[in-house]
């Protein structure tokens, strides 16, 4: 009667052997469920990752992205260097006649506004002689005493009129006063001044008041003001600058064509690859589904899931939270108890 000890020995065996094994995982806690993946999934999904990022190279070179954004980088540059070039040469035009100007001040005073303790005036006399080969009309200019700039409320600009016949210009090797007749007049504030820069304004004003000319104007003849045509640098010596402006213009032009090209086929890729994504996140949903072999929440208080009764084996253990991160990580799964703790989530590898 051997039998019956031997089919008991068979369900002892059965029932320590026929339950699977218990999976206990401890996460970080934006984890809300995590799910055991077939352990082949790594590798098809790094296939669908390659051939993924294999079309869109091929889209690239397709439409010539890279080749058209070196182009547009190259016009940019060059334009960008022309422009620096116009605007040097303008600006050197402009300091070339600046330096023709020579300024005398004669008699200052200044006095502080008796409506305003805020606002001080400065009046001035001066002689200017143009030793250029230009009639200049005016000038903007910047005050100063000492190494102290006089913050003043408007930029400032002096109009060469003649005092006596009230026409417009200074003429070429022509000298302009103004002593006799009314003084010139700025203000300037004095709360942007200490006691002390004051004092020493008012004790060094004859001796230390100059003006720096910042730019100035042009006309090709003299005349009453506004009736005479008043012209800036880029007017006054504009056949000097138009082989240049027109270089520039042509330059500006080729960048926009270039950027143009390069826009039109971005958008082409930008299609293309839209198709391209949907096609691989399809393939990567569908690899999610038909690997998944089993899931399970976590306890929230505990910060753990536990899986029961899995087979014995590879698998990939997977989660992703609400901003996308991720536990992806292969594991190997014996019999008994199994415990696994993850400190860390990564990107989550199924986006492209």
């Amino acid at each position: 009667m051997k039998v019956p000890s031997l089919i008991l020995c068979l369900v002892l065996v059965c029932t320590l052997n026929c339950y699977g094994a218990r999976v206990v995982v401890t996460v970080p806690p934006s984890i809300a469920e995590i799910q055991m993946l077939s352990g082949g999934t790594s590798a098809v999904l790094e296939h669908l990752r390659n051939r993924f990022s294999s079309q869109v190279s091929s889209l690239e070179e397709h439409y010539r992205l890279k080749m058209l954004t070196k182009e547009v980088e190259q016009a940019s540059n060059l334009w960008e260097e022309q422009k620096k070039g116009y605007a040097d040469r303008v600006s050197s035009l402009r300091n070339s006649y600046i330096s023709k100007l020579s300024f005398t001040i004669g008699s200052i005073n200044i006095a502080i506004s008796p409506e305003s303790s805020s606002l001080g005036d400065i009046m001035f006399h001066y002689a200017v002689h143009n030793s250029s080969d230009r009639i200049i009309t005016d000038i903007t200019f910047r005050p100063s005493i000492g190494s102290k700039v006089l913050p003043t409320t408007t930029a400032l600009v002096l109009e060469f009129i003649h005092p006596q016949t009230l026409k417009l210009g200074l003429a070429p090797g022509e000298t302009m006063t103004n002593n006799g007749h009314d003084p010139e007049r700025f203000q300037f504030f004095i709360g942007n001044l200490s006691r002390e820069e004051l004092q020493q304004i008012r004790s060094d004003l004859s001796g230390s008041f100059a003006i720096e000319v910042l730019d100035l104007h042009f006309s090709s003849e003299k005349g009453y003001k506004g009736h005479i045509r008043v012209m800036d640098v880029e007017e006054a010596f504009e056949a000097q600058l138009k082989p240049i402006r027109n270089t520039l213009m042509k330059t500006e032009t080729e960048l926009a064509s270039r950027r143009n090209a390069h826009a039109l086929a971005q958008e082409a890729f930008s299609s293309d690859r839209r198709k391209v994504m949907a096609e691989y996140t399809s393939a990567v949903e569908k690899l999610k589904r038909s690997s998944l072999r089993y899931k399970s929440a976590v306890d929230s208080k505990k910060g753990r899931s536990i899986f029961e009764d899995i087979d014995v084996g590879t698998y990939l253990l997977y989660a992703t939270n609400e901003t996308g991160e991720a536990i992806f990580e292969e594991i190997n799964v014996h019999e008994g108890k199994n415990q696994l703790t993850i400190h860390a989530l990564r990107e989550d590898p199924f986006l492209p």
